[in-house]
């Protein structure tokens, strides 16, 4: 994100005119619960006035956002005869989130009359998961975790490229009382078939993918800012804790 502070000088793309963001929110939630499972299911609007944004390098307040949301979450619980218990969780996250569109005339913003998709939000989220408890020291856990398609259209203008769906797994296990009471051990294994995955860039996120062939096209070119800025991959996690 940009840099949107009070005070600044224009390389850093600071404005000292600028005004604090504002937002107000309204949400609801129900909730339906039996002996082995519980469902929430959340909804939510936010309205949000003098929103920062930057436009051509200038740090500025434009007029309005809105963000309509839900989130549905939903567990099991079932005890069982040779271990401890089996859990099953999942969390469905949908969100709709526009800001009006502005341009640059004279240095000012302009209303265009026109709202567009925030363009780092994936409109839906699912993570979902299962944890094995064997007993009360020792458990192991899968975990899945999804995102939708950001379409290039729905990125920020300045940004050519979409950024992919992605569906990635995850496992850990963890041993309590390892050593000693309290003492915790866990060993987690992120993105386990290690799939390729971004995040919305940053800033113009404006480098696109296409190669700069000598520093002279860099400098001509001058769009250094990441359209897609990749996830980790597979990656591995020991540790050793002690919970007080």
């Amino acid at each position: 994100a940009p840099r949107l502070v009070y005070g600044g000088w224009g390389p850093s793309q600071s404005n000292p005119e600028i005004t604090p963001e504002k937002a107000s929110t309204a949400e609801g939630s129900i909730g339906y619960k039996t002996k082995y499972s519980n469902f929430v299911l959340s909804t939510y609007y936010t309205k949000i006035t003098d929103k920062l944004t930057q436009l051509d390098g200038i740090a500025t307040n434009v007029d309005n956002g809105n963000v309509i949301g839900a989130d549905l979450h939903a567990k099991y619980v079932r005890p069982l005869t040779t271990f401890e218990n089996l859990q099953g969780w999942g969390y469905l996250s949908y969100i709709n989130a526009t800001e009006d569109q502005y341009s640059i005339v004279d240095k000012k913003p302009v209303a265009t009359n026109q709202t567009g998709p925030v363009g780092d939000l994936a409109t839906w989220r699912l993570r979902i998961g299962s944890t094995l408890s064997f007993n009360k020291k020792i458990s192991t856990s899968l975990i899945a975790r999804y995102a939708s398609e950001i379409k290039a259209e729905d990125t920020i203008k300045t940004n050519p490229l979409s950024i992919p769906t992605f569906f990635v797994g995850d496992m850990n296990v963890v041993i309590r009382d390892f050593l000693f009471e309290n003492s915790r051990f866990s060993f987690q294994i992120n993105n386990i078939l290690d799939k390729t995955n971004f995040h919305a860039g940053v800033k113009e996120a404006n480098a696109g993918e296409q190669p700069i062939q000598n520093l002279k096209d860099f400098y001509d070119d001058y769009n250094i800012y990441n359209s897609r800025l990749a996830q980790p991959g597979r990656h591995f996690t020991v540790t050793l804790g002690v919970d007080f």
